[in-house]
């Protein structure tokens, strides 16, 4: 019998999820502007993909034993932690790239700013709410009765999101540090 952790299984993943999106591309193809770099918009797909499958496996852990830890695994303790290092990496060489450039076009911040907070807020406060009413039905009802304990044990904020939300604070240190860097690396705002 293969074990849950093993890298077949991960690998088996990956190899479902390319032919899934592989053949939605075929009957629905996305354009991607051309200001889009697909390479790395790709690499962006497949960590993505890591995070839900090192997610999915803490969950599956904890509904089977009531632990809510990082998986045994290295492997699936990696698809979590290294790619999230990576998409912080990935965001810096974005980002740069846009202060280097700022030479030839010029960086609206207020643009900028408001095009993150379209980004995170929204999303952010819909979970929020979602999260309210959930903990709200799971404290008054009986509803999750039978996982009852297993939700005492941890916050129940923290389940919902999967404790996930703590990359927002280093985001946003960073997006408000970039006009520093820019200075740094010789920028003069206009």
């Amino acid at each position: 019998m293969m074990s849950l952790y093993s890298p077949f299984v991960v690998l088996g993943l990956y190899v479902e999820a390319f032919f899934c999106f592989y053949w939605l591309h075929k009957f629905w193809p996305v354009k991607l502007a051309a200001s889009r770099n697909a390479a790395i918009d790709g690499l962006r797909g497949f960590l993505a993909f890591g995070v839900f499958v090192h997610h999915a496996s803490i969950w599956f852990v904890f509904l089977k034993t009531g632990v809510w830890d990082v998986p045994d695994s290295r492997l699936f303790s990696h698809l979590g932690q290294t790619t999230v290092t990576l998409f912080f990496m990935i965001t810096g060489y974005l980002f740069f790239g846009r202060l280097l450039s700022q030479q030839q076009t010029p960086i609206d911040w207020f643009r900028l700013y408001r095009s993150r907070v379209l980004r995170i807020v929204p999303l952010y406060l819909v979970v929020m709410l979602l999260a309210v009413v959930v903990i709200a039905v799971i404290r008054h009802t009986h509803w999750l009765a039978p996982t009852g304990e297993l939700w005492a044990k941890k916050s129940l904020l923290g389940l919902f999101t999967a404790g996930v939300t703590w990359t927002l604070a280093y985001e946003w240190k960073f997006y408000f540090a970039l006009p520093l860097l820019g200075l740094l690396i010789g920028f003069r705002p206009a």
